[in-house]
């Protein structure tokens, strides 16, 4: 199947690896980003604010000594706080303490009132605004009286924390931009390693399967699982390539022979679908175009009823077939404007045993069936002319015989014991006659049998009653497979006995036949002769086994053709009249026959009511 080339391989994978890259980027910035916010910025200035706190406390002290002698002096206060402002950071050589402010309560301490408010402030530099400050407050107690005599605010600059926060910020960026660098690395290292796997997605993506024999020679960083792939997909892509000429190949062939049968052929998958068909089938049954545009096969079904004879019967037999998706069918179809088709349909199973559907054949074999109609107009004709003379003839033959017998019986019974040859040759004298009449009978039963009358009875006991008495007129023992509970089957009971007698008169003749050729028996030889019986479907199968001489191929091919006969008595009637026994219950007979091992015969017949 050809590729669009829009269609061709897009890099997903380089894409995808990109949008990861680019999401752990922005997850890992914001994970520091919130850090700094949430976390670092505000325990730096808890640390700042406490090393101011732990500054004004230790400061503090000097101030509340001074401030607990008996005698209080302005100036040693004054020259505290001075000490004071003069404390710097090493580093950066700014002042810690900005300005000091001392609230006294005058209530307690003995001075003038307003003579201890002092507020002083760095001299070489102006004074901050209040939002630049960073203020603490520091009770004040006595060291003798134990009561708060004042208070001390400290003043610091935050440009120190400023500094600091920045310096701590400047390396935070600069670790966040290291990391950053060190992800866009191994990016540009994982899209160098696919960009071989890339060029192997572009090469399948663009071009078809049957058009790419070797894959392109690949550049760059090339790992081994990906040579070992490319080596794999050049060696597969070369066998489809092999494997697509001949399919292309094989198909032409398939799709010629179909376009060219005589036969319409339909082909449905396991869902109903119409998979493939030619023209044949669509001209024969006359299919409209857009119905099979649509390839479905109920579509087709329902344009073809007005079409059918039998409606009803096709429909029925499809959803069995349906129903049944393992089976296979050969049926006829007739349809109203005179035509008739043979219908053929077998499942299409897998070596897996899996079902692919079904095909379906049509062969018209209207002027077949025209001239089998017209030939057995003529065999119809024939026979009954055939019948006109074997009526005529058997009524002249059988008087002359039934005198024959009676003379023959009446003098048997007047030499009686005289001489064991004249009692010989009367014996034969009857056999001879017996042998007309049964040469009579088979002639009338070809060419004058009744009409068949199927009814649903016992098989089982008349068909063992047979076996028994024959078996037992012929001195052969009889071996019987037939089930007890076969139960009654729709049949005509005395021509099927006329058939099972013709049939078990063979088997017998070919025992014995084989009983007197000492080189074809063999040592050890036991005639045997055997009935078998079972349901199979709808069928009523019937099996009548010899291990007698067997037949020739040649006589195999000719066993059922009418006055054909391999003996010298007889005239070659016995199974041609058993296949017509059977033709009239619509059944079949199969011969399947070894020279020198025996013959089985195989009866057919539907187990079901017979319509005229």
């Amino acid at each position: 199947m050809k590729t669009n080339p829009r269609d061709a391989y897009p890099s997903s994978l380089r894409a995808r690896i990109t949008i990861l890259f680019v999401i752990s980027a922005v997850f890992i910035e914001g994970v520091f980003a919130a850090f700094w916010i949430y976390h670092l910025a505000p325990r730096l200035e808890a640390e700042m604010q406490s090393d101011i706190n732990a500054l004004a406390q230790a400061h503090a002290v000097g101030l509340a000594t001074a401030l607990s002698e008996k005698e209080i002096r302005r100036d040693a206060i004054v020259n505290i706080i001075d000490s004071l402002l003069l404390l710097e950071e090493p580093a950066t050589k700014t002042p810690l303490v900005l300005g000091v402010e001392l609230i006294i309560d005058y209530d307690v301490l003995r001075v003038k009132e307003g003579d201890l408010d002092l507020s002083r402030w760095q001299s070489a530099m102006p004074r901050p605004r209040d939002q630049d400050l960073l203020s603490v407050d520091i009770p004040l107690f006595s060291r003798t009286t134990r009561e708060l005599v004042g208070i001390a605010r400290f003043h610091s600059s935050k440009a120190f924390f400023n500094q600091l926060k920045n310096d701590v910020l400047k390396t935070f960026l600069m670790a966040t931009g290291v990391l950053m660098a060190m992800l866009f690395a191994c990016w540009l290292f994982l899209i160098a390693l696919l960009r071989p796997l890339h060029r192997l997605a572009d090469a399948l993506g663009s071009k078809s399967v049957g058009d790419v024999v070797l894959l392109p020679e690949l550049k760059g960083w090339i790992s081994k699982e990906i040579g070992l792939v490319k080596t794999a997909l050049d060696e597969l892509l070369g066998r489809i390539h092999a494997h697509t000429q001949g399919l292309t190949s094989l198909n032409m062939i398939l799709s010629t022979q179909q376009e060219t049968s005589l036969d319409g052929i339909l082909v449905v998958d396991e869902t109903g679908r119409m998979v493939s068909f030619n023209r044949r089938f669509v001209d024969m049954w006359q299919i409209p175009e857009d119905i099979v545009a649509t390839k479905s096969d109920e579509r087709a079904l329902q344009s073809v009823m007005d079409k059918l004879a039998a409606p009803e019967e096709f429909m029925a037999q499809v959803k069995y077939l349906y129903g049944h998706p393992n089976e296979k069918s050969r049926e006829e179809i007739s349809l109203i404007d005179g035509r008739t088709l043979e219908r053929y349909s077998s499942p299409m199973i897998g070596e897996d045993g899996k079902n692919f559907g079904r095909i379906w054949y049509f062969h018209d074999i209207t002027e077949y069936k025209q001239a089998e109609e017209k030939i057995r107009r003529l065999d119809s004709e024939k026979l009954a002319l055939l019948a006109q003379v074997t009526a005529m003839v058997s009524h002249e033959l059988r008087n002359p015989l039934g005198v024959i017998r009676t003379s023959n019986y009446y003098l048997q019974r007047h030499i009686q014991g005289a001489n064991p040859k004249i009692e010989k040759h009367f014996n034969r004298i009857d056999e001879q006659i017996s042998l007309c009449n049964a040469i009579i009978e088979e002639l009338l039963e070809y060419t004058l049998s009744r009409e068949i009358f199927v009814s649903r009875q016992a098989l089982v006991p008349w068909l063992e009653q047979v076996a028994k008495e024959f078996g037992e007129a012929q001195g052969i023992a009889i071996d019987f497979q037939l089930p007890q509970d076969l139960g009654a089957v729709y049949h005509d009971k005395e021509k099927l006995r006329k058939a099972m007698v013709s049939l078990l008169t063979n088997a017998a003749q070919a025992v014995k036949d084989k009983t007197g050729d000492k080189e074809a028996r063999g040592d050890g030889y036991r005639p045997e002769i055997g009935i078998h019986a079972h349901l199979d479907q709808q069928l009523v199968v019937i099996e009548v086994i010899d291990n007698g001489v067997g037949m020739s191929e040649a006589t195999h091919q000719r066993a059922f053709e009418p006055l054909f006969t391999t003996r010298a008595r007889g005239i070659g009637l016995g199974l041609a009249n058993v296949k017509r026994i059977v033709d009239e219950h619509g059944g079949s007979i199969d011969l399947q026959s070894c020279p020198g091992k025996g013959t089985t015969i195989t009866l057919r017949i539907p187990n079901r009511p017979r319509h005229p």
